[in-house]
C-alpha cells in the first residue's frame, strides 16, 4: 500500500564526518557536517571537556612548534615543550613552567621550523638542537653528560669493541633510538658543515660513541630530510615529497628502500606515531598512514574537499600538527570559513578503531585552536592527554571532564556541538512523503538536558521548521544494557550506569527528502543512540 506507515531508522553514526560536496555518495551512516561530537558505544555525545594543565609558560611571545612527553621508570611525566619565538625549551612535572637550563644557561634550539626533536632512551630523552649541542635530559633537568663534545677527528670511535667516546653525539636537526642505536639526520659535523641529507647512527647500545663511516647519504628524493621514526624493523626517513625506510643496523647489512616517490612531509609537526603506525600529511594531498613496510594509504579520502578548499589554508604548512593522543589521531589546521586563517584552529580527529577509520572535528570554546601535541608516551596515565594553546602561553588537558565546557583560564566556558544527518529520502528521491514525529533514542546523563533540531527539505539550505526535544535526568526511561549483578557486587552484562530515553519531536511535513542538524545547548552533555523516522508515502501516479 503506498501510503501505509513506514519507518526509517538512522542507528549507525560509526561512519563519521563526508565533506564530499555531493550529497548522494554519502554512506547511511555518514554526516556531511558535525563539530564537538565523537563517537560513544552505540551511538554519538558530545566530546569531553578540556581544561587548563598549569601555569602559564613563562615567555614574552608564545610559538609552540613541538612538545614532548617524558615517562620515567619511577612514574613521573615530565612535558618538554620547544618555542619557535626565542628558540628556547620549557619543562614542567607539576604544572610550574620554567627554562630549560644547559651549564647554567638557557637552552636554545636551531633545529628549523620544529625548534627541537627527541628520542628517549632508557629514563634519558635526547634533544637534538640543529647545530647545537645535543641534551640528554632526564625528566627534571640536563644532564652532566650532556654530550658536548662533538665528534671530530679526534674523537670518532672506530673500534665497536673499545669505544673512545662516551659522552659525544653528532650534532643534528633529527634524532630517534631504534634497534638499540641512536640515530640521527640532517646532520652539522666536524667543523658545523651541514649535511641535509646524512643519516647516522650510534654504536649498539653505547649513544655517546660514534664511527666516522657509519652513514648513509639519500641524496634521491630531492629536498632535505624533514623527520626521522623508528617503525619496527625499519627506519623511515621523510623528505617533503619522498619517503625511505633503512633495514639493517650497520653498514653491511643495510638496505635502503623506497617507500614513496610521491608523498611525504614538509616539516617534523607533520609527522605522528602510533603503536603501530605512522600518521604524516603530504602536503596539498592530505593525511596517510603507513603500516609496518606498506605503501601509504590514504586516511582522510572523507576530507578532501577541506584539502582541496579555500577555508584550509594549505600555505600555512608551519601552523599544522599531527598527534597522536588517546589511541586517536589529532590534526590540528588553520581553518576559516572567511579564508583568513593563518593558525591552527580547527582539530580534525580520527578513530581508526571506529568503522575502519572515521573523522570528527573539534573546536575548542570560542574558536581557540590547538597545537602540538604531546608527544612520545602512549600511556599518558597521570598527566593526561595534552596539547598546546596556540592563543595562550598554556597547556590543555583533553578529554578531561564529562562536561561540555572548556576550562581554558580562570572561568569554565561553554562550547557548541551539532550533529548533521545525511540526507533522508527513503529510496525514493522526487516521491513526495509525509514525515510523522521522529523518535530519538537519546543517551541518558545524571542530569537533564535538551536538544534543538532544525529541519530541511529537498535539498535546500534554509530551515524550514525548528523544534526542542528534552530529556529528562537518568531515571526510569528505556534503560538498556542494565546488567545482572551476581556475588560480590560484581556487574557481568552491560553498565547499571548507562541507559537512553525514548522522546518524541515535532511532525517534519511533507517533503520528499529530509535533513536534520541536531545541536545541544551549549556547555550541556547529550548524546543519541539512533533517530527512527516514520512516513507515508503519497500515492504514485
Amino acid at each position: 500500500m503506498a501510503n501505509a506507515l513506514r519507518q526509517l531508522k538512522l542507528e549507525d553514526f560509526s561512519g563519521g564526518l563526508n565533506l564530499n560536496r555531493s550529497q548522494f555518495t554519502l554512506a547511511p551512516n555518514e554526516s556531511p557536517a558535525m563539530l564537538n561530537v565523537e563517537f560513544s558505544t552505540g551511538g554519538i555525545r558530545t566530546r569531553r571537556g578540556w581544561e587548563r594543565w598549569g601555569d602559564d609558560v613563562p615567555v614574552a611571545d608564545w610559538n609552540p612548534r613541538t612538545a614532548f612527553l617524558h615517562e620515567r621508570s619511577s612514574g613521573q611525566d615530565s612535558l618538554l615543550i620547544a618555542n619557535g619565538s626565542d628558540n628556547k625549551l620549557y619543562w614542567s612535572s607539576n604544572g610550574e613552567f620554567a627554562a630549560l637550563k644547559a651549564d647554567s644557561v638557557d637552552a636554545v634550539c636551531s633545529a628549523g621550523v620544529h625548534v627541537a626533536d627527541y628520542a628517549a632512551w632508557g629514563d634519558t630523552v635526547f634533544i637534538a638542537r640543529g647545530n647545537e649541542d645535543v641534551l640528554a635530559w632526564d625528566g627534571v633537568s640536563v644532564q652532566a653528560d650532556d654530550f658536548s663534545a662533538v665528534p671530530d677527528a679526534t674523537n670518532w670511535s672506530p673500534d665497536y669493541l673499545a669505544p673512545v667516546s662516551s659522552s659525544s653525539m653528532v650534532r643534528a636537526n633529527f634524532v630517534a633510538s631504534h634497534g638499540g642505536r641512536v640515530w640521527v639526520a640532517s646532520t652539522f659535523e666536524e667543523n658545523g658543515e651541514f649535511f641535509p641529507h646524512r643519516v647516522r647512527w650510534s654504536h649498539p647500545n653505547q649513544p655517546g660513541a660514534w664511527r666516522k663511516d657509519d652513514f648513509i647519504d639519500i641524496l634521491v628524493g630531492g629536498g632535505p630530510i624533514t623527520g626521522i621514526v623508528p617503525m619496527a624493523d625499519h627506519l623511515l626517513v621523510f623528505k617533503a615529497s619522498s619517503i625511505f625506510a633503512i633495514y639493517g643496523y650497520d653498514g653491511e647489512s643495510q638496505q635502503l628502500v623506497n617507500v614513496s616517490w610521491t608523498k611525504g612531509a614538509r616539516n617534523r609537526q607533520l609527522i605522528a606515531k602510533s603503536e603501530t603506525a605512522c600518521y604524516f600529511m603530504s602536503f596539498a594531498d592530505g593525511v596517510y598512514s603507513i603500516t609496518d613496510s606498506q605503501r601509504p594509504q590514504e586516511v582522510s579520502a572523507s576530507l578532501r574537499p577541506l584539502v582541496a578548499s579555500d577555508f584550509f589554508n594549505k600555505f600555512a604548512g608551519d601552523n599544522q600538527w599531527l598527534g597522536w593522543l588517546g589511541k586517536r589521531l589529532w590534526w590540528a589546521v588553520p581553518f576559516s570559513f572567511d579564508e583568513s586563517a593563518d593558525d591552527a584552529s580547527a582539530v580534525f580527529v580520527l578513530d581508526p578503531q571506529v568503522a575502519g577509520g572515521s573523522w570528527t572535528v573539534f573546536e575548542a570554546a570560542g574558536g581557540g585552536g590547538l597545537g602540538p601535541f604531546a608527544q612520545g608516551a602512549y600511556s599518558q596515565a597521570s598527566i593526561g592527554l595534552l596539547g598546546c594553546l596556540r592563543s595562550h602561553p598554556g597547556v590543555v588537558r583533553v578529554e578531561a571532564s564529562e562536561d561540555a565546557l572548556d576550562v581554558l583560564g580562570d572561568v569554565a566556558v561553554p562550547f557548541e556541538s551539532s550533529y548533521t544527518t545525511r540526507w533522508l529520502d527513503a529510496g525514493y528521491t522526487d516521491l513526495k512523503k509525509r514525515w510523522k514525529r521522529p523518535t530519538f533514542v537519546a543517551r541518558g546523563f545524571d542530569v537533564g538536558y535538551k536538544f534543538r533540531v532544525a529541519v530541511r527539505r529537498d535539498f535546500e539550505d534554509a530551515i524550514v521548521r525548528r523544534f526542542e526535544v528534552v530529556v529528562d535526568p537518568e531515571g526510569d526511561g528505556a534503560r538498556y544494557g542494565s546488567g545482572v549483578v551476581y556475588g560480590g557486587g560484581a556487574v557481568y552484562s552491560g553498565s547499571v550506569g548507562f541507559g537512553s530515553r525514548l522522546e518524541k519531536g515535532s511532525s517534519l511535513g511533507t517533503m520528499a527528502s529530509t535533513q536534520l542538524r541536531i545541536e545541544g545547548a551549549p556547555g550541556i552533555s547529550w548524546g543519541l543512540s539512533s533517530v527512527v523516522f516514520k512516513y507515508r508515502s503519497r500515492r504514485l501516479t
